[in-house]
C-alpha cells in the first residue's frame, strides 16, 4: 500500500497462516519485500487466533517500534471454507475478534485500523 505513494522508509511487519497460504514475498514488488517482515506468533504456525501468538505478536511488534505501535494495521484474514462458502461470515467470526484483539495492542494512538469483512448482515452472536 506504502509503495504507490514512495514511502520507502515505512516498516511493515504481518503475520499469516504458516503453509500455502503464507506470504509470498516473492511476488511483492521489489523493494517493498525488504521493508517487510513475516512473523509466525510463539506457536509457529501464524494462527492469530491462537492467544499464546497474540501475545508474542504484541511483543514482536512493539520490540520493532520502540514501544510506540503502528499508525496502520490492515487485517484480511481468512481461512478455506471450501464447501462452506455460504457460512463464510458464521465461521470467520473468531479471527474478526482476534484481528480486532491484535489492532487494540498494536496500533498506537491515532493510528488507524481496517478490517475485510464479507458481509455486515449476519448477526455476530
Amino acid at each position: 500500500m506504502l509503495w504507490r505513494k514512495a514511502f520507502y522508509n515505512a516498516k511493515g511487519f504481518g503475520i499469516t497462516l504458516k503453509g500455502k497460504d503464507d506470504f509470498k514475498l516473492g511476488k511483492f514488488t521489489a523493494s517493498s519485500a525488504h521493508y517487510f517482515e513475516p512473523y509466525y506468533g510463539k506457536e509457529g504456525d501464524g494462527d492469530v487466533t491462537k492467544p499464546d501468538n497474540i501475545d508474542s505478536l504484541e511483543e514482536f511488534i512493539m520490540k520493532g517500534t520502540n514501544d510506540v505501535g503502528v499508525d496502520l494495521m490492515m487485517a484480511d484474514g481468512a481461512f478455506s471454507v471450501e464447501g462452506q462458502e455460504n457460512i463464510q461470515e458464521i465461521l470467520s467470526k473468531r479471527i474478526y475478534l482476534c484481528q480486532l484483539l491484535v489492532s487494540l495492542c498494536i496500533v498506537r494512538e491515532g493510528g488507524v485500523f481496517f478490517c475485510k469483512l464479507f458481509d455486515l448482515f449476519t448477526p455476530f452472536r
